[in-house]
């Protein structure tokens, strides 16, 4: 029997991030929103809003973007707003509202809090995208920042945001939503394993895979690491956790 083929990871999406003061931030990829419950929560946000456009960024525990997932948004919107800059002038900046403590931020709050000059440069990147106004709700996992959408009034929207809503229950009742994604479940297990197991980050790796049944040969292509350290990651994962085989690790995966 032939190996199965082993799909090539995506290249990252060139998101440069790095001037100083600034952790490189990368997204491994880039597309339209798939997972039901990520449909869900764009389209309710924007519909509930009567917004034209939102835009849902994934973040590790680092605040690294994993993944971004869109809706009604143009393709030249992120690369231009990060590769060139625009992303230093703006009021809700990503690292911003990752590092704060609130979790609903309006961008007409914020910019009071910027300077004029600032405020001049970030206008010219909105009113090329026609975007006239953008509100942030930052999603947590005990704690701890794993998303934040952004969800963003165009010209051709007909109504501002509300002035007088009660955002935080919104913000929940999405928080919620997103609950049975695959990121905020990784989220979720990767916090057991590490705190529970003491597994390290490879090993953290190598037990998913185990949960979708990956031979050792697809874990070393999948990792880039030799057989024999396949196995004795598995063999660490396994007295660790005090499972008696890799398919009990994968099923203990599964009940989590």
């Amino acid at each position: 029997m032939g190996r199965r083929k082993i799909p090539e990871r995506q290249k990252p999406l060139n998101l440069d991030m790095s001037p100083v003061g600034m952790t490189v931030m990368t997204a491994t990829h880039t597309h339209e929103a798939c997972h039901p419950c990520t449909q869900a929560t764009l389209a309710f946000g924007c519909d509930l809003l009567q917004a034209s456009s939102a835009i849902l960024f994934w973040v590790d525990s680092a605040h690294f973007v994993q993944t971004i997932e869109l809706a009604g948004t143009e393709a030249d919107l992120l690369p231009e707003y990060f590769n060139n800059g625009f992303y230093t002038y703006d009021p809700l900046n990503i690292r911003k509202v990752l590092n704060g403590s609130n979790n609903v931020l309006m961008l007409e709050q914020e910019r009071n809090h910027n300077s004029h000059d600032h405020n001049q440069i970030h206008d010219t990147f909105l009113q090329r995208h026609g975007i006239v106004d953008e509100i942030n709700f930052l999603f947590r996992n005990e704690n701890d920042a794993v998303a934040l959408l952004s969800v963003m009034k165009r010209q051709i929207d007909l109504t501002p945001f509300p002035t007088d809503f009660q955002w935080e229950p919104l913000r929940r009742y999405m928080e919620f939503t997103l609950q049975q994604h695959p990121q905020m479940r990784a989220r979720r297990i990767c916090r057991i394993l590490k705190e529970k197991f003491y597994l390290t980050n490879k090993e953290v790796e190598v037990v998913f895979l185990l949960e979708k049944g990956a031979s050792n040969w697809e874990i070393s292509e999948i990792m880039h690491i030799g057989i024999s350290t396949v196995k004795t990651h598995i063999v660490n994962i396994l007295n660790k956790t005090g499972v008696g085989s890799r398919a009990a690790a994968a099923a203990y995966m599964r009940s989590l």
